[in-house]
């Protein structure tokens, strides 16, 4: 289901509440209005001036109080539905592991490689022991004959040094949107815990995997990309890539992207111009680019595009 229609959807609804409210509320109004004008305009000998009062004072005790349950009632309405959302949303996420936080960094080689290291702190929210955790990878590669599969130069949980860690590798051809000269290397990453009972209950831990990821950026000074996936619900995750020595790094918009970024929802394989508005753009920092999005979406894929330009040479005008 295309999930803008959704939100267009629900936005309506909101837009009809909040005129259904303003619309009750201005009937109470009136109401009480009319009323208080007519026992204005009743004569003395059929009301007294303190009986008078004492209905106006009534009138206006029975109008607050029935504001006051409309919006207690309302109220009550948008926590329900909104615990109804916060539970729906929990049976539905991971219940055994929690990401807190997920950094991901790429030092480029004039060779189109590149040395990425994967950074995140992982949380136990399960009631019993973790002995590993398992990242998955995916590249996009120009292939020169056969592929160089990715290879693990080193992993760290905590401070301490994993000598022993399981990969799986494999590629892909003609899926998706690839190319033909493209080829997808997928592949998994495997990591046991450090602790001799692996990772207790409530416990944290931060993992540093270092991959080397050879030919997969061979056109970075005509035009590349990286894109970061989200399969778990977290609160931000922080992209850097910093160019080969001697070189500049820039984004590269274009027409149809001028802000350089596309984010896809995996699940439909289209463009959400919805967050795409909301997301702040990638900064260039010093010489590299530095991308922070805050509570991105799970399933979705966030792809920022850009350049690599000799420090000799001149960008063109």
């Amino acid at each position: 289901m295309d999930m803008a229609l959704v939100t267009n959807e629900s936005g309506d609804l909101r837009i009809e509440g909040r005129f259904l409210r303003i619309l009750r509320d201005g009937a109470i109004a009136f109401g009480l209005g009319l009323a208080l004008a007519l026992l204005a305009v009743l004569p003395d000998d059929w009301i007294s001036q303190q009986q008078k009062f004492w209905a106006v004072l009534v009138l206006v005790v029975v109008s607050l109080i029935a504001i006051s349950l409309r919006a207690f009632y309302g109220d009550l309405r948008q926590y329900l539905r909104i615990k109804h959302e916060i539970s729906e949303f929990y049976e539905y996420s991971p219940r055994t592991l929690k990401l807190l936080k997920y950094e991901r960094t790429y030092q480029l080689d004039p060779n189109g490689n590149a040395d990425v290291v994967y950074s995140f702190e992982l949380k136990n929210i399960s009631d019993r022991n973790i002995p590993k955790i398992a990242m998955p990878i995916s590249v996009d590669i120009y292939p020169n004959g056969d592929i160089v599969p990715f290879k693990v130069t080193g992993a760290k949980i905590g401070t301490h040094e994993i000598l022993q860690f399981e990969k799986r590798c494999y590629e892909k051809r003609g899926i998706l949107h690839l190319s033909d000269e493209l080829k997808k290397q997928q592949g998994l990453i495997i990591v046991p815990f450090s602790d001799v009972n692996g990772l207790e209950p409530n416990k944290s831990r931060e993992v540093e995997i270092k991959v080397r990821l050879a030919g997969a950026f061979k056109k970075m000074e005509s035009g590349e990309y990286t894109t970061f996936n989200i399969y778990h619900p977290m609160e931000s995750f922080r992209l850097v890539i910093n160019p080969p020595s001697g070189y500049q790094i820039m984004l590269n918009p274009s027409d149809q992207f001028p802000r350089s970024i596309e984010i896809w929802d995996r699940a439909s394989e289209i463009i959400d111009h919805r967050e795409m508005a909301t997301v702040p753009s990638p900064e260039i920092k010093g010489n590299c680019i530095e991308w922070i999005v805050k509570k991105p979406k799970i399933q979705y894929g966030y792809k920022v595009n850009y350049k690599t330009l000799k420090e000799n040479d001149q960008p063109p005008h």
